[in-house]
């Protein structure tokens, strides 16, 4: 899902079901929404509970980076810019 434009910015969220973890498809998904998405000038922020690294990876493997915070919390924080 993405939430409506606040300034340039949108923030990105997706939940799959344990069945489907491991085959590729949050990445195939994102993909496809960045591809659809390019040259909007959006950037997408969206958050990764540090207990799940797969996901992290996901983001970092579509071309997220990891967003530096001043504060802790249980989420990171990455974002992509399109340009």
């Amino acid at each position: 899902f993405l939430t409506r434009r606040i300034n340039a910015d949108v923030y990105l969220g997706y939940l799959l079901g344990k069945s489907a973890w491991g085959k590729g498809i949050a990445t195939e998904l994102l993909t496809g929404l960045l591809e659809h998405l390019s040259k909007t000038n959006l950037r997408l922020l969206a958050g990764v509970g540090v207990d799940n690294p797969a996901s992290a990876h996901v983001l970092e493997r579509v071309g997220f980076v990891k967003i530096d915070q001043d504060f802790e919390l249980d989420t990171m924080m990455y974002s992509i810019t399109l340009t």
